[in-house]
């Protein structure tokens, strides 16, 4: 698959989504997001997917929206980023739906967009060099890309309207310990890492963490009695997957279980 703005490969059940607009610190203008929609279509419906990491192809991950794009639109601006939202939005909502984990890997500035994209990882991993800001009220905007959703969620209500009214910065040990990144390491050593988990993930029951993941989302918004409903009737549908009965049967007999994704 080719791209303008994005890079994409799928191969042994490992897709790669690498943010390509280097020039421009990898902003978001209508053209990456339309191809972002396109790449997360494909993966809601293609089995064959594992885990997804997504990363870019220089140091910054993305430094937000594309403002000069914007800027540029005049009074056509608001329908400009309408359809800049419409497509990222849909796009995080087929990603949020692939069963497959998604390890977010960045080496530099997570800034608006970009920032909102971390946010909705499954696995986030950061060098040391990593810088996170929510910038939208620097500009007078307000968030988009599920920041409002899953900010709070992440570091609590008063810290998320600590980083977005007033713009702070998180260098990656404060992203840490505020609960925006899993894991902490050397620049040099974040490509190998997210090797390794992407190897991780693509060997595991692919369903189950799918289903991991559903639970997890709607627990903010489920009562206790509903929460626990679909746990009962998660557990009792997974355990008919293939990967559920095969690690059932193989821990049975004291074996490693080799799981394909079924």
């Amino acid at each position: 698959m080719i791209f303008n703005t994005l890079k994409f490969t799928l191969n042994k059940g490992i897709g790669v989504l690498n943010l390509n607009r280097p020039d421009y610190g990898n902003a978001m203008n209508l053209e990456m997001t339309e191809e972002l929609l396109k790449i997360a279509k494909f993966c809601l419906n293609e089995e064959s997917l594992r885990v997804l990491l997504i990363s870019s192809e220089s140091e910054k991950f993305c430094v937000g929206g594309d403002l000069t794009e914007m800027v540029e639109k005049k009074e056509e601006k608001s329908a400009h980023i309408a359809s800049m939202a419409n497509n990222l939005h849909n796009a995080l909502l087929d990603f949020s739906n692939i069963p497959a984990p998604i390890i977010i890997a960045i080496n530099g500035v997570a800034a608006g967009g970009g920032f909102s994209l971390v946010l909705t990882g499954d696995y986030v991993i950061a060098s040391e060099k990593a810088k996170f800001i929510s910038a939208y009220t620097a500009s007078g905007l307000t968030p988009d890309g599920s920041c409002t959703y899953h900010l709070a969620k992440h570091v609590g209500l008063l810290r998320a309207k600590e980083i977005i009214l007033m713009n702070k910065l998180l260098n990656s040990k404060q992203a840490f310990e505020w609960g925006i990144v899993t894991e902490v390491i050397d620049s040099n050593e974040i490509k190998k890492r997210s090797t390794e988990l992407a190897n991780h993930f693509s060997n595991g029951p692919t369903q189950t963490f799918g289903a991991v993941k559903k639970l997890l989302n709607s627990s903010h918004t489920n009562s206790y009695k509903d929460q626990l409903a679909l746990e009962a009737f998660t557990i009792s549908n997974i355990v008919n997957t293939y990967d559920a009965t095969h690690g059932l049967e193989s821990f049975h007999v004291k074996q490693k279980p080799k799981f394909i994704g079924k």
